[in-house]
């Protein structure tokens, strides 16, 4: 690799990454993930309550642990795109070492 396809791969993953990949929703989704440590406790416990017929405090419970759950989900999804912003760090830091070398060696 020359100089100027480093340069080049720089800008494209620079690009792609303020594009595609938010460092503070990572860092929100890192967040509510520590708020809902507890959840699946209390899905537990809420599945519990409706086994021993606490019908009423049960079902507004559950409707909460429901609405909990979807929001999980949802944090899952954007927890599987790290890896490919992972990968397209690396690359970037990679090519960032690889660019310092070539200036070096000149």
């Amino acid at each position: 690799m020359n100089n100027f396809d480093i340069n080049n791969e720089l800008d494209k993953l620079n690009i792609i990454l303020s594009q595609e990949f938010n460092l503070t929703e990572f860092k929100n989704i890192e967040q509510k993930l520590e708020k809902n440590k507890n959840v699946i406790e209390k899905i537990d416990r809420i599945k519990n309550l409706q086994k021993r017929s606490v019908f009423f405090e049960a079902t507004k419970k559950y409707n909460l642990v429901v609405s909990l759950e979807k929001e999980i989900e949802e944090i899952y999804k954007e927890l599987e795109k790290i890896p490919i912003y992972l990968q397209y760090i690396q690359r970037k830091e990679f090519l960032e070492k690889e660019l310092i070398n070539i200036s070096e060696y000149m």
